[in-house]
């Protein structure tokens, strides 16, 4: 792997709470930045989607081992551990960060991302967007539009579609994850993981 693929990484927080609100991006989003000062200004920064079960009253339930993570630069690294031991009000619910854990990001040959955002609220017109995104990129791969997506927020709506790559090259699969695609980032926007059934390229 190349040292400027190891530039990015994850680092995984586990928290401890119930539930969040079901539109929690925004205000997960304010949270961290209240804590990690430098968060909100730093272009590369992006905020994984919490993982949860959806209620039909509001609210997104969270596991056992539920977790908060921010992709960051490697040098930010020391920075973001300091949200250990610290409490998150997120919009009436409240988390307890535990530990954090860095993980390198990995080559896989299919990605996936919940939400990418283009500005482009037709499905035809975001491919599109996408398709020149990846031709500037020069990266070359398979792409499949998922479900229409929105996130609400104080005074603002993002609409986008879930998205999945594959057929990708382990240099490539690599630099979408540093790079993501579209807007908003720090919403959980165009962030790439690996499919679930994807295979590591070169892992064997």
């Amino acid at each position: 792997m190349s040292e400027r693929a190891q530039d990015v990484v994850d680092v995984a927080f586990s928290v401890a709470g119930v539930s969040l609100p079901e539109n929690y991006a925004f205000f997960l989003m304010s949270a961290l930045a209240k804590n990690l000062p430098w968060l909100e200004s730093d272009p590369d920064a992006g905020i994984h989607p919490v993982r949860g079960a959806p209620t039909t009253y509001g609210v997104m339930l969270l596991p056992r081992r539920a977790k908060v993570v921010l992709r960051l630069h490697r040098q930010r690294v020391a920075d973001a551990l300091s949200l250990s031991g610290r409490l998150l009000e997120i919009g009436g619910s409240v988390l307890n960060v535990g530990a954090g854990a860095v993980r390198a990001l990995r080559p896989y040959g299919a990605l996936y991302a919940r939400l990418v955002a283009t500005g482009c609220e037709q499905e035809e017109a975001f491919l599109d967007g996408v398709r020149a995104r990846l031709d500037a990129l020069a990266t070359r791969c398979a792409l499949v539009c998922g479900r229409r997506r929105r996130l609400q927020g104080p005074g603002r709506e993002i609409v986008g579609f879930s998205l999945m790559l594959y057929d990708l090259t382990a240099e490539h699969a690599l630099l979408l994850q540093r790079v993501g695609l579209g807007a908003d980032r720090k919403l959980g926007c165009g962030i790439f993981v690996p499919h679930r059934l994807a295979a590591a390229v070169g892992s064997e």
